[in-house]
């Protein structure tokens, strides 16, 4: 999709590297962060952990410095090569990465720990309570540590104008929330620079937030991270018939 025009809905500043690399590829990226992530208050742990989870980079990249220092020496289990990256770079060494959901991750670690044992779960506020659930049924305990909230962000005037001044060939969805944003500028715009536009989730529940209004071009990545919604992209410049499918 050589010169393409290609819509980044993520936070920064994963958006500004996102642009960045789309810049190298020869795309146009059209950066509109529809969320902001902001730090929560972080209190020390009272207690020891067999184990340390993550399923977004951001968790770690707003974890108190003093957090990570009682956490580094305890295996990393992570979703995706990006939080696997940030927990590499926060000082880890013993990183285990799926590809897949929370639900893989709970196999994951499950086949790493051994019942009864203690995950410290790096997250944000907002999230799905998969993993706890999973793993409580198999007598692991699993400790969330909130470091961050997703905000919802709403885009200025120049923004959308720069949004408006062309049509968009593809439009990048990195989480549940910036779907259902995205989905509230889709609507009007059907007609003009959303008409022909290649949607591309990064999971399929956030493709099912955007296929109400854009049924047959919505795809969902096959694994949680940018690689795989960047395979999906460039496959869409040469085979524009694999998006009337789904890529779960």
């Amino acid at each position: 999709m050589m010169g393409a025009r290609v819509l980044v809905t993520r936070p920064e500043p994963g958006a500004a590297r996102t642009a960045e690399r789309l810049s190298a590829a020869g795309c146009e990226p059209v950066v509109l962060p529809l969320t902001k992530v902001a730090p929560l208050r972080q209190s020390r742990p009272t207690e020891e952990f067999d184990a340390v989870a993550a399923s977004s980079a951001n968790a770690l990249r707003h974890a108190y410095p003093g957090l990570i220092r009682l956490l580094l020496e305890k295996p990393f289990f992570a979703v995706g090569v990006e939080t696997a990256a940030a927990a590499r770079e926060a000082g880890f060494v013993d990183i285990r990465c799926g590809q897949g959901s929370a639900e893989d991750m709970a196999r994951d670690i499950m086949l790493g720990v051994r019942a009864p044992a203690s995950v410290a779960y790096l997250c944000g506020r907002i999230r799905r309570n998969v993993l706890e659930a999973e793993l409580d049924r198999e007598g692991v305990r699993v400790v969330p540590i909130e470091t961050y909230l997703a905000h919802s962000r709403k885009p200025s005037r120049r923004e959308l104008a720069a949004l408006d001044r062309a049509p968009i060939d593809a439009a990048l969805a990195y989480s549940s929330n910036a779907a259902k944003a995205l989905a509230g500028l889709v609507e009007p715009r059907l007609g003009t620079v959303f008409r022909d536009t290649a949607f591309i989730a990064i999971s399929e529940r956030v493709a099912e937030r955007l296929r109400a209004v854009a049924p047959g071009r919505v795809s969902s990545a096959s694994s949680p991270d940018e690689d795989a919604m960047f395979t999906l992209l460039f496959r869409a410049g040469h085979e524009p018939a694999s998006f009337s499918g789904n890529h779960a």
